[in-house]
């Protein structure tokens, strides 16, 4: 997250955040309770592109193509996805 800083001794934000932003997520971070609190057990899961009952590649694609929305660059179906899915990011 990005924060403010003091610059000329008047208070300014970054760029890609408003202070408005900046104040609303401090103010939602110190209310939400610590992570021991919550007492979650994560599990990671075996990632499988070619076992479509997992809906793994449907994720992949459909984040891709929010991607692309964002930078208007063209979206793309499963099939066009797939290859691309086994690159480490």
């Amino acid at each position: 997250m990005r924060k403010r800083y003091q610059k000329d001794g008047e208070d300014q934000c970054d760029v890609f955040v408003s202070c408005t932003d900046v104040d609303d997520l401090e103010k939602i971070q110190a209310d939400l309770p610590p992570p021991e609190a919550l007492k979650l057990k994560l599990t990671p899961i075996e990632f499988e592109k070619d076992d479509d009952s997992n809906l793994h590649m449907d994720f992949i694609t459909a984040a891709s193509n929010l991607r692309a929305e964002n930078y208007d660059i063209p979206p793309a179906d499963k099939h066009k996805v797939r290859p691309a899915a086994v690159c480490p990011s």
